[in-house]
């Protein structure tokens, strides 16, 4: 069972709480719930309060907390990376993953977990999954982009359908001008037939 341990933001001050969330850390603790100084912890107990009050009389710019806890999180990160716990093949997110799943649910130390048996083929076991991960997502951009071809193409062929409508309605529009020319055509010629007869009569 995981212990978590609760930080004061602010309480007595912002170095302290620095100072604190590195004992916790030190003394094994993994996860902390750190608070955030409120003018109106109205939901906190008292005693709670009564701490929160206190952490804004030292300071009330709220600004300077969080770059406090951007600076404690920096802080402990570079700390516990420095003390290079992890041998040179094992500073990777596969090797770090697998330590930390194996240990989180076995009695085994850190040393003992190195020249853990199954070490190697944890991480390889590790290594497997996200090289089949990466492969899925691969494959369904793959299956986007020939989707997105097939679009693009499907778009093209409206548009030309479109064109084509648009031509045959100008070429309708063209025929009913060349049918009302050549009726036209045929009254002019019926009058002068007409004319010439009455002419010869």
């Amino acid at each position: 069972m995981e212990i978590i341990c609760y930080l004061s933001n602010g309480y007595p001050t912002i170095e302290a709480s620095y100072n604190m969330a590195v004992e916790y850390a030190d003394a094994g603790c993994r996860m902390m719930e750190v608070d955030f100084p409120s003018r109106n912890p109205y939901l906190e107990s008292d005693y709670i309060a009564g701490r929160m009050k206190k952490a804004l009389e030292a300071c009330d710019d709220y600004e300077k907390y969080m770059k406090g806890q951007y600076v404690t999180v920096s802080n402990l990160l570079n700390d516990y990376y420095n003390m290079n716990l992890l041998p040179n093949p094992y500073r990777n997110l596969a090797s770090v993953y697998y330590i930390y799943d194996y240990m989180s649910s076995s009695q085994e130390s850190l040393q003992d977990t190195f020249v853990h048996e199954h070490m190697e083929n944890g991480i390889q076991r590790i290594i497997s999954k996200l090289d089949y991960i990466i492969e899925q997502n691969e494959q369904i951009i793959f299956s986007n982009r020939i989707l997105e071809s097939q679009n693009e193409s499907i778009k093209q062929q409206n548009c030309n359908m479109l064109s084509s409508l648009e031509n045959i309605e100008n070429n309708s529009v063209l025929c009913a001008q060349y049918a009302e020319l050549a009726a036209n055509y045929t009254k002019a010629n019926a009058y002068f037939s007409l004319a010439s007869y009455l002419q010869n009569i």
